[in-house]
């Protein structure tokens, strides 16, 4: 499994890509965004406005592809413009969503991973992992899909 910026130099350096896995809607939760619920009930206002600033940048990285791939090569020092705009691609096109729901599909593969090191979690299902109370309430009123007009 290589990163989308290793994948650009390698093909530059002649290797054939066997298979890219974010082209075979097989679907992995990578990473999450968490809270303790005592914060989200207590600072609820301050978790949504925290979430919405999520939103924000997702919509911001995913609508400005020459300003995320600059400031990708100056945090990352790099100057491989190619790799790193064939990785905004892949991220901004197919694996980050605008909604920052969780996959479902992709936590019950996280979850039989991490079974055969912990036979506990087989026992675990995706939606004991999961609250997206704070972004259902963000995407009923209708913030993240104004974002997106």
């Amino acid at each position: 499994m290589a990163e989308p910026t290793d994948v650009a130099r390698a093909r530059k350096e002649g290797f054939n890509i066997l298979i890219d896995l974010t082209t075979r809607g097989i679907e992995y939760q990578g990473s999450a965004i968490t809270m303790t619920e005592s914060f989200i009930r207590d600072q609820r206002e301050t978790a949504l406005r925290f979430l919405r600033a999520i939103l924000e940048g997702v919509h911001y990285f995913k609508t400005h592809r020459e300003e995320s791939v600059k400031a990708a090569a100056a945090y990352l020092r790099s100057a491989d413009v190619d790799a790193l705009t064939y990785s905004w691609q892949v991220h901004a096109e197919r694996i980050v969503p605008a909604k920052l729901y969780p996959s479902v599909k992709g936590m019950q593969l996280v979850i039989r991973e991490v079974a055969q090191r912990n036979p506990a979690a087989a026992a675990m299902t995706p939606e004991q992992l999961f609250d997206t109370s704070l972004l259902d309430e963000i995407d009923r009123s209708g913030f993240i899909d104004r974002l997106y007009r």
